[in-house]
Parts: structure tokens; sequence; C-alpha cells
């Protein structure tokens, strides 16, 4: 059976034991005895591929937990080895000879022995035996060499090579003279696959002398004990590589070339430049592969001269391999193929450039950006090649040029990313040429730094006319949102503005700030709603609702009840309702009201619309109710019940952008003691009203989280007076302990609502007011609990009260942790959580 044959055989019996592993369940035998054992023996007597593999994994527990019980151990062995002379399934048999040679036992060893010697169950025995490398593993197979013959004798040669076995490498030698051509071929496989000198001199001296039909596979196997040379014995490597390297097999003689290129490149330059000019495509491709791996300019210089004598491909194929020679002789030939008449060929050159290039190659860059035929090129590797100097030639040569060479020399800056060019794109910024300056200012919201954004203030309130505007603000606002402190980022602009007169420049920084988005803009915005000059007014305005926070929805409100004129109610009022569109602050019942402000100072059938589709995305009943109102209204009727059946579809379901983390039927994901917790009615029930509660117990999370907002619904049961339960976010376990770490969004008693520091600091962080609270908590009855942390800062709410808003004022306290759920010891009491949803904030 030739080697292949007997590897893709091989590979099918691995497939068949393998194939029943998937989703088996572990039956436990932990202590296991005989009689515990003995059902899952008889039970696999019968296995095939695709049953239920229980009894398997049973068996092959009970061999894993019987370290320390020997007599269990010989018992399951002895049993395993009388199986295999019954009738039994072939997958069975599988199974069995892989446990027997697991538990090494020395009648376990024989039976495996004895199964090599038979051509149908040698597959098998060597399966398993496998790739163990211990000395009994090998007598083994050395021992069968000796008496077997046919198909068997071809397995355990196969098997030997496998495993790399150096000792087996004489009696592979003796096979090499067997009469079975298939034998000879297996031998000389294996003894490629182990390597070594010895079995380097058999393979050469069979490669010389033996049959012809054998030179290809000796050939091929002698090639591998040089590529297993190469890491140590390099004088040998190169003798067979220079010897296969004449071979008339092209395969062959490529893979010599390229294995003597790495272990004596001096030795294969003339070999490779005589492939780099044979006709055959292929060995010109394997004369390539061998240029990248040889080192050294004096080669790669002689490889670059062979250059002008290639055919376009072969000119294409060398630039791409002189591109990672960096040499200046193979540089300089490099550059030469610029101007080369095929085009593919010049295209390659500029490749070659961009990698092997430095800033001598700037100019010549730049001159072929004139090219129509070369431009493209010339300027994907200006923005790419690397070296000192490169940017500062790129700048050099801006100085004096042309409009249009600047603005490829500016957009090839851009590209590069070069910071240290911010200065000289401001200079440009203040040119004549409209076209470079709105390029420059365009440019330096990537280039420029924080400590260039006065400078290009003064360049944005400085602009002749609006030719380049929109560019310099997007520029003003990309620089002021690289100031690491936030609320730092607006003071430049308000700044500036403080000091402008000009209304095209005032209206240009209230845009940016609009953009900036902070508090102080904010601020400065909002103080020029009522300016005496129009076109100011309308800009504050509009800036207004590119506000990215719900500070500015009661700036916007004051506009849309009070407007100056209709268009800057309209603007107002739609992007007040944008800003609530994406808003991530405000909870549900918040968004409610203020859509319902919205709705107060709504006119026409499209500002109706406009709002009852925001209220649709609300998950609350309040948005509900205030659709409602407007299902009777004939020009929105549509839209209102539309809406309604979102908010009644919403309610039932996850929160957009959140994830349930509770499934409503399992505890997927969740770790705590089943005797405590359980699930009823689609909630997560722990504690119990028949008796005390022993002790704090908590159900967590098995993933940590670190900011998110947390939804969920909550119900307390028992005595008001004694139960208590509560949510801890960003906690840990207690190292061999039952309690748990870190904030607890707490319920019960005089606790509801409050932000408690759970076995840690072991008190009240924050308090909530619980006379407001009373007029909306609902005793014994389910409750809505959010709990959003982001950064040090906590809030909870219950009921859309907002109970909480604490900032932790240590900087050792953790911000990532583990979500659990708590019943507090004390009198009989349940703690029900359910649609627990989770939404990470990023």
């Amino acid at each position: 059976m030739s080697v292949v044959k007997w590897m893709s055989r091989l590979r099918l019996v691995v497939f068949v034991f393998l194939c029943g592993l998937i989703f088996a369940p572990v039956t436990s035998l932990q202590g296991a005895d005989q009689a515990a054992v003995d059902p899952h023996l008889a039970a696999i007597r019968q296995y095939q591929c695709g049953q239920s593999r229980q009894a398997l994994f049973a068996v092959e527990e009970a061999i894993r937990t019987s370290q320390e019980q020997p007599q269990l151990r010989k018992y399951i062995a002895g049993r395993l080895a009388g199986m295999l002379a019954e009738d039994i399934t072939s997958d069975a048999r599988l199974f069995i000879c892989r446990q027997l040679w697991y538990l090494s036992a020395d009648d376990s060893a024989a039976v495996l022995a004895r199964m090599l010697d038979d051509e149908a169950t040698a597959d098998m025995a060597c399966y398993a035996i496998g790739s163990d490398r211990s000395p009994q593993a090998d007598a083994m197979l050395h021992a069968a060499l000796a008496h077997l013959n046919g198909a068997a004798l071809l397995r355990v040669v196969n098997l030997i090579g496998e495993r790399g076995d150096g000792a087996s490498v004489g009696a592979l030698v003796g096979l090499t003279k067997a009469n079975d051509t298939g034998v000879v071929e297996a031998a000389v496989a294996a003894l490629g696959k182990i390597g070594g000198s010895d079995a380097a001199r058999t393979l050469d001296i069979l490669r010389d002398k033996g049959p012809v039909q054998l030179r290809p596979p000796v050939t091929d196997a002698l090639l591998q004990c040089a590529d297993f040379a190469m890491q140590g014995d390099l004088t040998q490597a190169a003798r067979i590589y220079r010897k296969v390297c004449n071979d008339h097999d092209p395969l062959l003689r490529r893979a010599a070339l390229h294995g003597l290129s790495r272990v004596a490149a001096e030795e294969a330059v003339p070999l490779v430049i005589a492939a780099l000019r044979d006709e055959d495509r292929m060995v010109q491709r394997t004369a390539i592969g061998c240029i990248r791996a040889i080192d050294g300019e004096g080669p790669a210089t002689v490889f670059a001269r062979e250059l002008p004598k290639l055919d376009s491909d072969g000119q294409v194929a060398l630039l791409a391999a002189l591109a990672d020679k960096r040499a200046p002789a193979v540089l300089a030939i490099i550059r030469s193929a610029v101007k080369f008449p095929d085009a593919q060929v010049r295209t390659a050159a500029f490749a070659a450039i961009a990698k092997a290039g430095d800033a001598s190659c700037v100019d010549l860059l730049i001159d072929s950006l004139g090219h129509a035929e070369s431009s493209a090129a010339a300027a994907s590797a200006l923005h790419t090649i690397q070296g000192a100097g490169v940017e500062a030639a790129i700048v050099n040569r801006m100085k004096g040029a042309p409009a249009n060479l600047k603005i490829q020399l500016i957009e090839a800056l851009y590209a590069r990313d070069a910071r240290d060019a911010a200065e000289a794109l401001l200079a440009e910024a203040a040119g004549p040429d409209r076209e470079v300056r709105k390029t420059a200012l365009s440019a330096l919201g990537r280039l420029a730094s924080s400590k260039e954004l006065p400078a290009l203030l003064e360049q944005l309130v400085k602009l002749p006319d609006d030719y380049g505007r929109r560019e310099a603000e997007r520029s003003v606002t990309a620089v002021s949102q690289k100031i690491a402190n936030p609320e730092r980022r607006a003071d430049a602009v308000v700044s500036a503005l403080a000091k402008t007169i000009d209304t095209a420049a005032r209206c240009s920084l209230l845009r940016v700030l609009g953009q900036i988005g902070n508090d102080t803009a904010l601020t400065a915005v909002t103080g020029l709603l009522e300016d005496d000059n129009p076109p100011v007014r309308d800009a504050a305005v509009r800036a207004l609702t590119e506000q990215s926070s719900s500070r500015a929805l009661d700036a916007l409100a004051k506009v849309f009840s009070k407007p100056a004129n209709e268009t800057h109610r309209i603007v107002a009022l739609r992007g007040y309702v944008r800003l609530l569109q994406r808003d991530m602050d405000l909870i549900d019942r918040e968004k409610a009201n203020a859509y319902s402000r919205a709705m107060s100072a709504a006119v026409g059938a499209d500002e109706k619309r406009l709002i009852i589709g925001g209220l649709s995305t609300v998950r609350h009943a309040a948005a509900l109710d205030l659709v409602r109102r407007h299902v009777h209204d004939e020009e929105v009727q549509a839209e209102a019940a539309l809406a309604i059946t979102k908010i009644q579809e919403s309610l039932g379901r996850a929160p957009e952008g959140f994830t349930a983390i509770f499934d409503g039927k399992t505890l997927a994901g969740w770790e705590g003691n089943l005797n405590v917790f359980r699930i009823e009615e689609g909630a997560i029930v722990g504690g119990t009203l028949k008796a005390a509660i022993a002790r704090n117990e908590f159900l967590c999370t098995q993933n940590e989280y670190g900011d998110f907002e947390l939804r969920l619904k909550v119900r307390l049961l028992g005595d008001p007076a004694g139960a208590n339960a509560g949510i801890q976010v960003r906690s840990r376990r207690v190292p061999n302990h039952h309690e748990m770490s870190g904030y607890q969004a707490d319920m019960g008693q005089h606790y509801w609502g409050c932000l408690y520091d759970e076995s840690r600091r072991n008190r009240v962080l924050a308090a909530a007011d619980r006379a407001q609270l009373d007029k909306v908590l609902l005793l014994d009855r389910w409750n809505d609990y959010i709990i959003r942390c982001e950064g040090k800062r906590i809030r909870l709410w219950i009921n859309d009260y907002q109970t909480v808003d604490y900032t932790e004022p240590e900087d050792n306290i953790e911000q990532t942790g583990l979500i659990g759920l708590q019943i507090h010891g004390g009198p009989p009491a349940e703690a029900w959580y359910k649609d627990i949803y989770l939404r990470p904030i990023r």
C-alpha cells in the first residue's frame, strides 16, 4: 500500500474515532467501583459512530479517576482486552485500543502487539500507539519490524516515520533492500522524515545506484534530510542541495535551489542567475524567491544587473524582489526602471522605490507627478516611501511650486500623516491661491496639534471669503478635540469669539462650538441666542442643535417656545427632537416628558409626525399615553397607530441597544448557590418565605462589566421591616467566602434606592430621599430599577425616580467587576429579579 493511501485510510480511522465526540454528555463516575463500571463496559460493545457516547465517556472517566485504584484499573484493562476477542463493532474496537494504550498495562501492550500482526487490526493498533514516545512504544514497534510483512509492515513503517524515531534508522535501511517496492518506498519516506547523516547516506546511495523508478521519492526524502540538516549540519545540507540542483525533475531542482540559497548563498548565486534566465516561468519564479532569501549587497547588485536582460514579466517580478534590498547600487538600477518602455514595469519600479527608496528619490517622484502615465504610481510611492528627511524634502519642494503641484504635495503630506509639516501648511493656508488654501486647511485638521490651534483659529478668522471656510471649521473642530481635557476643548475658540468682530468669522466659530459641545461651548452659544446681529443669532441657534448632550434641551425649548422668528422655531424644534433621538443620557421617562414639551409647541402635521416618530422609540408607558392622544387626529392618525404598535412591542422586549443577560429559562451565564436561587415564572428568585435566610447569598454573572446601563424589574416579598436584598455591580466574590464585595444598589427596609458598599467599606455611600421615593415605590410589587455606571459616576433610578447620583472620590476603587443578585440573611424573604437587560457604555 502506498504512503498516500495509508495516510488517507488512517485519517478515515481517526475521523471515525472522533466523529462521536460532539455534544456528548459526561456521566460522573468519581470513585467508581467494578459494579459501577460494568454496565458501561457492556454498553460499548455495539457502539457505532453517531450514537450516544455516554457509555464511552463514562469508561474514559473511570479510567481517569482510577489512578489511585490499581485494582479497578487492572480490572478495566482486563475487561477491555478480553472484549477485543469478542464480536464487537469496529468503532468499539478502535475505542478499546486507545483506552488500552492509555492504561499502559502489560497485558494491554501484549494485546496491541498481537493486533499489529493482524492486517485487519493493524490500523487500530497503530492509532492506539499514536505519537506516544515511551520506550515501551518504541520497543513494540521495533519488534514488529522484525517479523511483519505486507500491509501491516507498511503501517508500522509509516508510523515510525511520523514519530521521527531515529533509533529505527538501521532497521529502515535494511528495508530499503526489500523485494517489495511498496515497503522500500515506505522505508525511504520514513528515512526522509527522520533525517540524520545515516539516513542521508543511505538515500544518497540509493539515489545513485537504486532503481530508476525510485529516484523521485528517494530524492524527495533526501531533500527532507537536507531540511533537517539545516538545523545543525549546514555542510551536509549544502551537499545534498548541490547534488539535487542537477536533477532532471524541475520540481525537485527548484526545491534544491531554494534550499541551497539559504545555506550557501554565495554558491547559489550563479545557479539563481541561470534560473532567472530560464525560459520556464516556474523556474524563473523560483529564482525570484531565492533572491528574496539571499542577503547581502553584493549578490543583490549582481541580481539587479540582470534587470535589463529579462522580459517584461521577469522585470516586474525581479523589481518586486529587489524592493526588499536596501543598497545604493540596487536603488540606482530600480530608479532607472521608471524610464523603461513597458508601463507595467514602470509601475513596478515606482512600487519598488516606495519600499526601498529614501529621501534621495523624492525629487524623482515629484517630477514624475507631472506625467500622466506615471502620476498615480509616483503619487502612491510618494505617500509611502520611508526614510529620514523624506517629509522635509517634500516641504522644501512645496516652496515656490505651482499651485497644482502644491496641492499634490499637500495631499502626500496628509497621506503620510506628516505632523511636522503643520507649520508649512499654515503658511500655505495663508497664501493667495484659493485651492491651495482650501487643501491646506483641510489637511491641518489631521496634521496640526493643539499647539497650532491658535494659529489655525487665526487663519479661520482672517479668511478673505467663504472659500475653504467649511474645511477650516472642520479642522479647528478636529484639532480642538485633540485637547486631552474635554472641559478645555472650547476655551481657545471661545476666546477667539470674544475678540472677533467679523460676522462671517463669528458664525464660523459658533459652528465650531456647536461641534465641540462641552459646557463651555454650550454657555458661549446660548449667550448669543439673542444677539443683535441676525446672522450671528441664526448661527447660535443652529450651533445649539448640533450639541450632543441633553444639556442643550432646555435652551432649545426656550427658542421654540418664544422664537424670534418662525425659522428659528422650526430649526430649534427639529434640533430638539434630533437631540432626543441620539442622546443616551436620559432614561425613557425623561425622554417621554421631553417629547411632551416638544408636542406642546408643535405646529402642523409635519411637526407632529416628527415628534410621534421620536416617541415610537421610547420604551415607556408615558410615551404610549402621549401618542394615544393623537389616535383621532386625522392628519397623524396613521403615524400614531404605528407608533403605538412599536411602543407596545418594545415594552415586551429588550430596549434598543440592550442585551438580555438572563434568558428567563436557565441560569446560563450565572453562578451561585442553587439551593437558594431558582427560576420561577420567568424570574430569578432568591430565598424563601418558609424559613429564615441563614446568610447572605449571591447569584452572580460569569462575565465582568465596566461602564454600562443595567435595567431590570425587582420585587421583594416578606416582612418590609426585615426583608432585604440588592443588586451588586462592579463587585467581586470574596475568596473562600459566601460574600461579594463592591457596590450594591439596595432594596428593602429603609435602604431602597441607596448605594451601599458591600463587604468593603460597609456603609451607605449615597442615600435616597425616602419621602420622594415612597411616592413611586411599589412594595410587594414589581419595580423598575436602572443602574448606570460611567467611570467614577454611578446613578440609580427606581420607577423613573432618580435616587442616587454618586461620584466615587477614591482612585483605588475598581471600576469593573461582576453583577450579582442578593438575598440578605435574615427573616423569611424572597427577592425576585426579571427582565434583566444590559447595555455597555463605550
